[in-house]
């Protein structure tokens, strides 16, 4: 992430630095394939760990995101992200094809419409972690913050945890 980068450029950032470093599955805790934890530090989760990455990451850059649940033969996390002021999909997930793909990084759910998702077979359940889409009063900001940094702080004492006890990162 550089200065100058607009929104959009921090989001294919982030989208790519997640897609390629994470691989869907579980690590040795499965707990930790829910979490941003599992996906930045261990490098391998399942959709709740890529979203909530997602989630940190593009909160702790200043753009507006959210953890969105829905069903697509189960239950399934993705994000949204503001852009222009318009809320688009973006999943991380679905777009992973590494390494069955060699290092070809999908971009076929950046920034999709809910129709898009919903042709495939998607269906938004009304789960909204963060607060994005409706007008923020100043205690939704503040819910929204603690929301980030309990997320930031929960990746961190996690690696701290793991330095202390001579495990490598």
């Amino acid at each position: 992430i550089t200065d100058g980068m607009t929104d959009f450029d921090k989001e294919l950032a982030v989208h790519d630095y997640i897609v390629s470093n994470c691989h869907y599955g579980y690590p040795e805790n499965k707990d930790d394939a829910y979490t941003a934890y599992g996906a930045l530090v261990l490098e391998r989760s399942v959709c709740d760990g890529y979203a909530e990455a997602f989630f940190v990451i593009m909160s702790c850059l200043g753009v507006d995101c959210d953890i969105v649940v829905g069903t697509d033969e189960g239950l399934h996390a993705w994000n949204q992200v503001a852009l222009g002021g318009e809320w688009y999909n973006i999943d991380l997930t679905w777009d992973d094809s590494l390494p069955d793909m060699g290092n070809y990084i999908k971009h076929t759910y950046v920034n999709v419409a809910d129709d898009v998702l919903e042709r495939d077979g998607r269906t938004l359940a009304g789960l909204h972690i963060a607060f994005g889409r409706q007008k923020l009063t100043d205690q939704d900001e503040l819910e929204r913050t603690d929301v980030t940094r309990i997320l930031v702080d929960r990746v961190v004492m996690r690696l701290r945890r793991q330095l202390a006890g001579g495990s490598q990162v």
